[in-house]
């Protein structure tokens, strides 16, 4: 198996993590106006750009995505800064209590990592619409 480092590995997942989440995101932004049954020609119209401070949905996507994505990858290295001194131990004899100790952190931050990961793209999408509207100067309102 190639050796490569794990700066190197990072890169990797993150440009894979965020192909994919660009992919997964450009088709929801298409599919949700079908779902929602929206009106023809009801999308990017001059009357949505006057009422939505100049931003067209295509636009309001597109910031969305990427302050999602800015928030994500923040957090997804912040995560994997955790597990950084793993390479240590590949191929290495514990003979320490101290590394044995080390190593069961890094253990157990690799099971974790993917739990955090779901919850952070259950939360981040609707964080990051609603910090959109509000920087868009929209009031929102929960109804009871």
């Amino acid at each position: 198996m190639k050796n490569t480092s794990f700066k190197k590995r990072v890169l990797k997942s993150l440009l894979f993590y965020n192909v994919l989440f660009v992919i997964v995101t450009v088709i929801f932004c298409s599919v949700i106006p079908k779902l929602l049954i929206y009106p023809p020609n009801s999308i990017n119209t001059e009357f949505e750009r006057h009422i939505d401070d100049g931003y067209k949905y295509d636009n309001q996507c597109a910031v969305i995505i990427l302050f999602a994505m800015l928030i994500s990858n923040i957090l997804f290295l912040y995560e994997l800064r955790k597990i950084k001194g793993w390479e240590q131990y590949v191929n290495k004899e514990i003979k320490t209590q101290e590394d044995a100790i080390k190593l069961k952190k890094i253990k157990i931050n690799c099971h974790k990592i993917p739990s955090k990961l779901y919850i952070l793209h259950a939360f981040v999408p609707p964080i990051a619409a609603a910090i959109g509207l509000i920087a868009t100067r929209y009031q929102i309102y929960f109804d009871y």
